[in-house]
């Protein structure tokens, strides 16, 4: 990382910064007053985001096979501007 950004708020609250960018964002976050605050807001989403996981169907149903046949426009999911 080239230097710590406020944005790296989110990195570290996912716990997803590597050793190095976390100590330097640990650093910044001991006098930075704004991602003090923002820490405060996002300090659940780790916690929110493993109950939505394990609330998630295990094996999501992938759509059925097309044939080439099948094919329109309409069908294609891309919209035509011409």
């Amino acid at each position: 990382m080239a230097g710590t950004s406020h944005a790296d708020i989110a990195a570290y609250v996912l716990g997803v910064l590597d050793q190095p960018d976390h100590v330097a964002f640990e650093a910044h976050l001991m006098e930075c007053e704004r991602c003090q605050d923002e820490l405060l807001e996002l300090q659940d989403v780790p916690c929110l985001l493993d109950e939505v996981k394990q609330s998630w169907p295990t094996t999501p149903k992938a759509p059925a096979p097309r044939s080439p046949d099948d094919w329109t426009p309409e069908t294609s999911g891309h919209v035509s501007l011409f």
